[in-house]
């Protein structure tokens, strides 16, 4: 049975926590942008942008924005400036996962390269990456647009997991642990640095093809850089009682 905690942000907003290993605990969800925006209320996830000409506000391209989307284009420093201020309002130790801590989360006990198969596991039900509908062209009404650009994101369109961009948290199966979209929808930061000034950042977004989403895959970006596609979920050092453990590591 999976152990589980909610927080109260506010008398709306949640966290939503469950048990990883050793006084740890993990978000099931990456952090969204309501939640983000509890910190930070002047931040903007934006937009993806289309691939022509953007004659209308409707053409521009599709939002990152919405409030159960993830928060995205948020540097490392910011994720964890989140995370002392999380740990400031709840009374608890919030941080990011280590790599190691991440991958732990993400496999749940597996050892294939997903935790829900291989390369050639149709993904559709478990994870938000680079398919069919990514790769094709978005007309917008406009049917000439597909005849002048032709589909160019690499992807894997033998599947469809029927998602654009980013979608809302937990659309998609959950591990064997409770965890959501640890393939997929965003990347997320990790508190493991990658060279001078640059932390490592794992599990690949909706942008990238399943084979830069597997478990073990990694990526690395500076301190300051705010990513179109990166985000970031926290862990939290508590007992099972709830109290605050000041150590403890899987």
């Amino acid at each position: 049975q999976i152990k589980t905690q909610t927080i109260s942000l506010t008398e709306r907003i949640t966290l939503e926590l469950a048990y990883l290993d050793n006084n740890l605990w993990m978000d099931k969800l990456e952090v969204t942008n309501e939640q983000f925006e509890l910190f930070d209320p002047a931040h903007d996830s934006g937009l993806e942008y289309g691939d022509y000409i953007q004659f209308s506000p409707g053409e521009r391209g599709w939002s990152l924005a919405r409030p159960r989307q993830p928060v995205v284009r948020v540097s490392w420093r910011a994720a964890t400036d989140f995370c002392r201020w999380l740990s400031a309002k709840t009374g608890r130790r919030f941080r990011l996962p280590t790599e190691a801590e991440w991958e732990y989360a993400c496999r749940a006990g597996t050892t294939t390269p997903f935790w829900y198969g291989t390369l050639d596991t149709d993904f559709s039900r478990y994870a938000n990456l680079s398919d069919r509908t990514h790769q094709a062209i978005d007309p917008f009404g406009w049917a000439g647009r597909t005849e002048v650009i032709p589909p160019w994101r690499p992807a894997d369109t033998r599947f469809d997991d029927h998602a654009r961009v980013s979608t809302t948290v937990g659309s998609y199966a959950a591990n064997p642990w409770g965890f959501y979209d640890m393939h997929g929808n965003v990347a997320e930061w990790t508190s493991s640095a990658c060279g001078p000034d640059r932390m490592v950042v794992r599990g690949g977004s909706w942008y990238d093809p399943p084979a830069r989403c597997q478990s073990d895959s990694r990526q690395s970006y500076r301190t300051e850089q705010g990513v179109y596609d990166v985000g970031f979920r926290v862990v939290c050092e508590i007992d099972r009682n709830g109290r605050t453990s000041e150590t403890g590591r899987p």
